[in-house]
C-alpha cells in the first residue's frame, strides 16, 4: 500500500494531465526507511495537511442534518476534478469516503488522500476498507475502473447532503450509481453535467463562506 501510494502521487506530479490539479492531491515530500525490530519498512512523507484542514468525516458530524447543496458544490466539484485526473493517468482510488477527503473551509479548497488503496484500472485494490463496505459499488471483488470512484462519489454525496438532499442532486447521483458500471458517466464528463446542474437550480454562482463548527465535548 506504501507502494501504491507513491507511484500514484509521483505519477500525478509528473503528469502533464495534472499540472492544473496537483492542489487536489497530497505531495509526496520524501521517502525513508525505517529500521526497527528486526524489520525494515519504507515510509512515505506527505505535506502536513493538518494545518487549516479537516475531512468530511468532520463536516458530516457538525452538519448532522446535512450540509446545505450549495455548500456540497464547490467540494464536488473540485472532488470530481481529482477523479478526472488520476483517472486520465490510469489509475482508480478505490476508497472515497469521508475520512479521505480533506476540505479546507476559508478558501474552498479540497485534497484527496488516502491513495495507498489505489490500483491501476482493472487491477484489485490491495485493500479495502472493512468498516464502510455499503460505500462500495457492486462491483467490489473485481478489476477496478473509473466507474468505481464515481460510484463512491456519488454516494458519499448522498451521505453528506442527508436530509438536505434535492431531488435533481438525487437524481444525478443516482445516475452515477448505476449497477452497471459501463453505465456510468466518466468523471470528465461529470465536471461539466454537474456545472449544468447547478446553473439550472442555483443560477449564477457566488462565493459562500462556509465553516465547520466544533463538536468537540458535545
Amino acid at each position: 500500500m506504501i507502494e501504491a501510494e507513491r507511484n500514484v502521487l509521483t505519477d500525478i506530479e509528473n503528469s502533464c494531465e495534472a499540472g492544473w490539479a496537483v492542489s487536489y492531491f497530497p505531495r509526496l515530500i520524501d521517502r525513508i526507511t525505517h529500521v526497527g525490530s528486526g524489520t525494515r519498512r519504507q515510509i512515505d512523507v506527505l505535506d502536513d495537511l493538518t494545518e487549516g484542514f479537516v475531512s468530511l468525516a468532520d463536516v458530516r458530524e457538525a452538519y448532522p442534518g446535512g450540509l446545505d447543496p450549495r455548500d456540497w458544490a464547490w467540494m464536488h466539484r473540485r472532488l470530481l476534478r481529482a477523479l478526472a485526473v488520476a483517472h486520465a493517468t490510469g489509475w482508480v482510488h478505490t476508497a472515497i469516503t469521508a475520512e479521505n477527503v480533506l476540505i479546507e473551509p476559508d478558501r474552498h479548497g479540497v485534497v484527496l488522500v488516502g491513495w495507498s488503496f489505489g490500483t491501476r484500472t482493472g487491477s484489485r485494490p490491495v485493500a479495502t476498507i472493512g468498516s464502510d463496505r455499503d460505500s462500495y459499488p457492486p462491483e467490489l471483488g473485481e478489476g477496478a475502473s473509473p466507474a468505481w470512484d464515481v460510484y463512491m462519489a456519488h454516494h458519499l454525496m448522498l451521505r453528506m447532503l442527508g436530509e438536505q438532499t434535492h431531488e435533481r442532486m438525487k437524481a444525478f447521483a443516482d445516475g452515477c450509481m448505476q449497477d452497471n458500471p459501463r453505465l456510468r458517466p466518466d468523471a470528465v464528463d461529470l465536471l461539466g453535467e454537474f456545472d449544468e446542474l447547478l446553473d439550472l437550480l442555483y443560477g449564477q454562482r457566488t462565493f459562500r463562506p462556509f465553516a465547520v463548527p466544533s463538536t468537540k465535548g458535545q
